[in-house]
């Protein structure tokens, strides 16, 4: 269930990128024209925040233990627990004081800096949202009898495709590579037998078994009409 709510965060992080999702559900009206830190007011946001204020950074050189090991250092913390729990492709949730912030900005730490906001969603009114989705049209159409369907007996099927995972931000999203762990050996993927390497230890992790489906049904796996998965959801 913990990581389960991670990854939604992590989605809506990616959908919303113009606010991005705070762990702790507060809706602040800070506006953040992309990320740049000279627009915050880290003063104002500790009135609101306390030393636990929320925000987006990238950082001006690529994350490594030592750059975490600063973060940490100048009393920050990453909002997920550790800097791969808590990015999204070149963006990190952070959490620290407005001294702990500041300290960044100033050490030349991160490139930019934004808070984080919840979501916000727009509601339509039912003399607008009726229209939109033809209701009166539905409601007035009638069976072969005259009468008014109700759709009383009849069953509605959602057939729904699943994820898009040729969308700009699932696609190669952070542009990482992983290695694939051929374990029997045969030269062709393993459905179930195989591994991709997540954690980079050269060594087929029971977590990290892939799996596909076979979609043109050819009994081969085809990397261009596919689907493709890896076993990770311990991770």
């Amino acid at each position: 269930m913990k990581y389960s709510l991670v990854l939604v965060l992590l989605l809506l992080f990616v959908a919303v990128p113009a606010a991005p999702i705070a762990d702790d559900g507060k809706v602040t009206d800070n506006c953040v024209t992309g990320l740049s830190h000279e627009t915050l007011n880290l003063p104002a946001l500790a009135e609101q925040f306390g030393d636990s204020i929320p925000v987006v950074v990238t950082f001006s050189r690529p994350m490594d233990s030592a750059l975490a090991a600063l973060v940490e250092s100048c009393g920050a913390r990453f909002s997920l627990g550790r800097p791969s729990s808590s990015r999204i492709h070149d963006y990190y949730v952070l959490r620290g004081s407005a001294e702990a912030l500041g300290t960044l900005q100033r050490l030349g730490v991160v490139d930019q800096m934004g808070v984080q906001t919840s979501a916000h969603y727009l509601e339509a009114t039912r003399d607008v949202s009726i229209p939109e989705i033809d209701a009166d049209t539905a409601w007035n159409m009638l069976d072969s009898l005259g009468r008014n369907l109700t759709g009383k007996g009849l069953v509605i099927a959602d057939l729904d495709s699943g994820v898009d995972w040729r969308h700009p931000d699932l696609w190669f999203a952070g542009e990482t590579e992983y290695s694939w762990i051929d374990v029997l050996p045969d030269a062709m993927p393993g459905n179930g037998s195989d591994a991709i390497d997540i954690d980079g230890d050269l060594t087929a992790d029971s977590n990290e078994s892939f799996f596909w489906i076979d979609i043109d049904d050819d009994g081969t796996f085809n990397a261009t009409t596919d689907w493709i998965w890896v076993d990770n959801v311990t991770n």
